[in-house]
């Protein structure tokens, strides 16, 4: 047997043991690649999912803070074109810092229940990175 792939290795000449080390080292760095591919669309998955669902609970909270101060509803969708411009630049604004503050919150979150549950730091992605 082989050591690293568990093949039969018959008696033959050195050209068999070569072409056998070299597919298990292939092979080896293909599993490598997949497993480091897995752990990527993981991350990416669990990333997405708790920044997305900060997203919608930080702009639900911003609507009913707006609601609650305002005494009517956020102008969104087609309530824009009806409210003063201030109250439109208003709501974008605490809308953007709103988001994006969640998204940092999201992050860090995320990257906690990733080292909770995997014991190691989560996979960057080049576009993260960048």
């Amino acid at each position: 047997m082989h050591r690293r792939c568990n093949f039969e290795i018959e008696p033959w000449p050195v050209v068999s043991r070569m072409f056998i080390t070299v597919t298990c080292r292939f092979v080896g760095w293909i599993r490598k690649r997949v497993v480091e591919a897995r752990k990527q669309l993981a991350w990416q998955a669990l990333n997405t999912g708790v920044a997305g669902l900060a997203v919608l609970v930080t702009r639900r909270v911003l609507a009913d803070v707006w609601k609650r101060l305002e005494g009517e509803p956020p102008p969104e969708g087609e309530r824009v074109f009806r409210a003063t411009l201030r109250a439109s630049m208003t709501w974008a604004v605490a809308t953007g810092v709103g988001v994006a503050v969640a998204k940092v919150f999201a992050a860090r979150v995320s990257q906690r229940v990733w080292e909770d549950v995997a014991q190691e730091a989560p996979p960057i992605s080049v576009d993260a990175a960048a």
